[in-house]
């Protein structure tokens, strides 16, 4: 019986060394190398930029922002020469006071589609998070006191699409 066991032992090790010794992964691995970009001419690109155009050119209009508001509305006209559509306007907003003290200043980047000679509406969202201020021209709150404000815009750049 001793000689059973100790016959029966020294099969499982033999079997559980040879099963060690077995490979199971894939047996010659080789790097495949990287596909080459293919090249590619550089396109112009279809886009002008503008900077800092003036007042008559682009037109801010009809500014709106009650108390309770989260979006400031406008109006903005595209009166450029060359009649290209605006794709883009980056703005700088300055509120002030009714004593024009500066209470913010924000730099805003807006996407949008003005072709020359016309009008849209644009928005963005309200500096004022705590709804403590009104725009002066609009209806001030009834219920909770709130500090009229004014505002006033500068186109810094313009994006435009070519003429087609």
């Amino acid at each position: 019986m001793r000689t059973l066991i100790v016959t029966l032992s020294t099969l499982l090790i033999a079997l559980s060394l040879n099963a060690r010794k077995q490979r199971t992964g894939p047996q010659r691995l080789h790097p495949t190398p990287p596909p080459q970009p293919e090249l590619i001419e550089p396109q112009p690109e279809p886009f002008d930029t503008i900077v800092s155009p003036s007042k008559t050119q682009i037109r801010f209009a009809g500014y709106d922002k009650p108390n309770r508001a989260t979006r400031e509305t406008f109006f903005v006209t595209n009166n450029l020469p060359d009649s290209a559509t605006i794709v883009q306007l980056e703005v700088t907003f300055t509120y002030s006071d009714m004593q024009d003290r500066m209470l913010h200043r924000a730099d805003r980047t807006i996407e949008c589609n003005i072709p020359h000679g016309e009008t849209r509406k644009l928005s963005v969202r309200s500096w004022d998070s705590n709804h403590a201020f009104h725009y002066f021209r609009s209806t001030p709150p009834q219920r909770r006191p709130s500090t009229p404000y004014k505002v006033s815009s500068t186109v810094t750049r313009a994006i435009l699409t070519p003429r087609q």
